[in-house]
């Protein structure tokens, strides 16, 4: 059975560093740092993949991954301070031209964090002609403007010559936990579509020439995952009812979740589950981070 063919998808770098929980929490490769927030209840996570080992490994690019974790809207003030610190970190030191990109299709509400979140930014670009400078964009998605997302950004980019770009869309979770509660940042850039299997090409330094900041908010989760981890559970309550001979006694942890993938994901794996709350959670989240982003960027004027 080949294992990458029942793998559930997950955009996060956390989720799939908890691939590896046991074995002994190390991955060549990769390091992980974690770190708890108070004044913002919030729980932080970087995940740095360091060479092509562990990219192979976390099917990852190279980079380095923040993940915060919070209800952003009990502890809103401190928590947009520390997203505004992080997109600041993976900012290039200098970069005074910027170039937002709002992936996704606003129609589609669980797809509308990127065009919204733009819709938010001071846009300065026609404005300014020293210090920062942020210039917007929502391109769309391939169904509605026939060409691929990345060929448009990129013709922006030879034209306008930003020093860096940031790029906004939603992802697809592993965990309903972190659905609408978790933002990550990265330094790889990102592959629209790849949430939900849609696998274009990549918007980062290799195909644009220039450093490509990814901030993502996950929306959507497979129902495989629902279902796996339904099937899980009976599995175990199973496993502990049944005889010590039985095959299931018999079968490790592996071999479990590999019967339970070849069960759930040719069934559910095309579809995608998103929370009944959407629409609300996409309009803050949307505000929120382009906030944090005004706040990075703007931050002496505030």
């Amino acid at each position: 059975m080949n294992e990458r063919q029942y793998e559930i998808h997950t955009d996060l770098a956390l989720e799939a560093r908890e691939r590896f929980e046991g074995d002994a929490g190390e991955i060549p490769g990769v390091s992980l740092e974690e770190w708890y927030e108070e004044q913002a209840r919030m729980k932080v996570t970087r995940v740095d993949v360091l060479d092509e080992q562990g990219a192979s490994l976390m099917r990852k690019e190279i980079g380095t991954y923040i993940t915060l974790e919070a209800d952003f809207r009990d502890y809103e003030e401190a928590c947009q301070k520390i997203l505004a610190h992080w997109i600041r970190s993976l900012l290039p030191e200098g970069s005074r031209k910027i170039l937002a990109v709002g992936l996704g299709n606003k129609e589609l509400t669980a797809d509308s964090f990127g065009p919204i979140a733009v819709s938010h930014l001071w846009i300065t670009g026609h404005l300014a002609e020293e210090g920062m400078s942020v210039s917007g964009i929502s391109p769309g998605v391939m169904a509605q403007t026939g060409m691929e997302t990345a060929r448009i950004v990129e013709g922006i980019v030879r034209q306008m010559r930003p020093d860096a770009l940031l790029v906004m869309d939603s992802l697809a979770a592993r965990s309903t936990e972190r659905l609408g509660r978790t933002i990550q940042l990265t330094d790889t850039g990102i592959c629209p579509g790849s949430g939900v299997g849609n696998h274009r090409r990549g918007l980062n330094r290799r195909t644009l020439g220039i450093p490509v900041i990814a901030i993502g908010v996950p929306t959507v989760v497979g129902g495989a995952t629902i279902a796996r981890d339904t099937l899980e559970g009976v599995l175990s309550l199973l496993c502990k009812q049944c005889e010590e001979d039985s095959v299931l006694k018999k079968m490790n942890s592996t071999e479990r979740e590999m019967l339970v993938r070849q069960i759930a994901e040719p069934r559910f794996g095309a579809l995608y589950v998103t929370p009944k709350d959407i629409d609300e959670t996409v309009l803050h989240l949307g505000a929120f981070v382009a906030d944090g982003i005004n706040t990075a960027i703007y931050g002496y004027l505030l």
